[in-house]
């Protein structure tokens, strides 16, 4: 997978997340397999969504993917 991240396209990056989840679960019928979304993508996913001040989207996902931590975006 690319590192759209790094040269500050988030855009592109979450397009390219989304894409692989729709293709690696039949359009999110199933769950997507760790494999393509682990902590680390999550991670990076959440911080997409914080820079696209898709602050909700963000935090959301956060508090969903890691339950026992406390919501600070700022550790991403």
């Amino acid at each position: 997978m690319q590192t759209f991240p790094a040269n500050n396209q988030y855009s592109a990056a979450m397009k390219f997340y989304m894409e692989a989840g729709i293709v690696s679960s039949e359009f999110f019928a199933n769950a997507v397999p760790k494999s393509i979304y682990d902590d680390n993508v999550y991670r990076k996913m959440m911080k997409c969504c914080s820079y696209l001040q898709c602050h909700t989207q963000a935090s959301t996902g956060f508090r969903i993917c890691f339950p026992a931590q406390l919501c600070n975006l700022t550790h991403l």
